[in-house]
């Protein structure tokens, strides 16, 4: 690295979204007009500036980065799918009271198995599934530095954060029951090609839940009850991925 004029001085701060640059300030003799000049370096900026008025040079130099330092955002698309499944005990007691379920200040003392037993005997089980799509811009600095931010048609300015969101799919069994919550997340450009696409699964989604509603009715539960052991109502086709499983609590 090739050795820089003068002698640094001060070093001062300069942000633009998330971004932080550091820029030293030196001081050398001016040879042209005499006297002394202070100036900012950065070659990998291409930025070489020199003036006698230390406040101007602040003026230029931050005019300079804020050219020559450009944050590309591209819109994305942030999808996340949450559900859990539970199992109802097939031959609960018909004298269970509110004793029975889990002491929750003493869960830490008890094994999973110990848990996961009081659970059962419950007698309410819930199946649940959410689906939410936000609207994000996504961007690598010059620095490598990934940055995010959510768009959010509330708010009049959509802060920057470092990082970009989490992406995965996972299994996490609950601690507190014998539910199983499985999640996943995905990033995906926001073009008019995949909001079709993804308008295309939400219609699908929709007749699936017409579907539940439609065999769940009073005049047909039974029936729906009778054919539903051995049979897919509402599901075909091929098994779903295997997922990572993840131990974990699930929050009440």
């Amino acid at each position: 690295m090739a050795r820089l004029p003068g002698k640094k001085i001060d070093t001062w701060e300069w942000s633009k979204d998330k971004q932080v640059f550091k820029v030293d300030v030196r001081m050398a003799t001016d040879r042209h007009r005499g006297g002394m000049q202070f100036g900012v370096v950065v070659p990998d900026l291409d930025i070489n500036i020199w003036n006698k008025d230390i406040d101007e040079l602040r003026k230029l130099v931050f005019a300079e980065l804020n050219q020559k330092v450009n944050i590309d955002w591209q819109p994305y698309l942030y999808i996340q799918v949450s559900g859990d499944t539970a199992i109802l005990k097939l031959n609960p007691k018909r004298d269970q009271n509110d004793d029975d379920e889990p002491d929750y200040d003493k869960v830490d003392k008890l094994t999973l198995q110990e848990v996961r037993e009081q659970s059962q005997k419950s007698r309410t089980a819930e199946l649940t599934l959410r689906v939410t799509i936000e609207s994000w811009e996504l961007a690598t600095s010059p620095t490598g530095q990934k940055l995010s931010r959510e768009i959010q048609e509330y708010r009049s300015s959509s802060y920057a954060r470092e990082d970009w969101p989490d992406v995965g799919m996972a299994e996490r069994e609950s601690r507190y029951s014998i539910d199983t919550e499985i999640r996943v997340s995905a990033l995906v450009l926001d073009t008019p090609t995949n909001r079709e696409a993804i308008n295309s699964l939400s219609r699908e989604l929709q007749r699936l839940i017409d579907r539940l509603v439609e065999i769940c009715s009073p005049q047909t539960i039974e029936r729906t009850l009778a054919a539903a052991i051995g049979t897919r109502l509402l599901t075909a086709g091929s098994d779903p991925p295997q997922v990572k499983r993840e131990k974990g609590r699930k929050k009440r």
